[in-house]
């Protein structure tokens, strides 16, 4: 999948960055993809949170909505993904502030979840 995706609100720590790729770089079957910035070298693993908690849920503001574009019903175009960090053999998914994007128009945006009790640093198995 080699899709430009337009940054609407912020990626915390990479404000002035708007231009990203989402990749396909790990393979089809891989739950990882590449968030790669157009504008710079910077580049983030993601993945789908369901990968790292089956569980996972939580409320979507309306500031958020009106920020992505979603129209009332356009909520089956909204997908999340969640930052992935490697540290040593332990990858480590950022459940408190996911990016929702708007898979129709091609926006995204991280939010930081209020009281979810979602871990910044989730350990995650890597199935190899």
């Amino acid at each position: 999948m080699m899709s430009d995706i337009i940054l609407k609100g912020r990626v915390i720590g990479f404000e002035e960055r708007e231009k990203y790729a989402l990749q396909d770089a790990f393979g089809p079957d891989s739950p990882f993809r590449l968030l790669r910035c157009l504008d710079s070298g910077i580049s983030f693993v993601v993945v789908n949170p369901y990968h790292a908690v089956e569980e996972y849920a939580f409320d979507v503001e309306d500031d958020a909505i009106r920020a992505l574009s979603l129209t009332e019903g356009g909520i089956e175009h909204l997908a999340v993904l969640c930052i992935a960090r490697r540290e040593k053999e332990t990858l480590y998914v950022n459940l408190r502030s996911p990016l929702l994007v708007n898979t129709e128009k091609g926006l995204f945006m991280q939010v930081i979840l209020p009281n979810e009790g979602y871990p910044v640093s989730f350990p995650v198995a890597i199935n190899t």
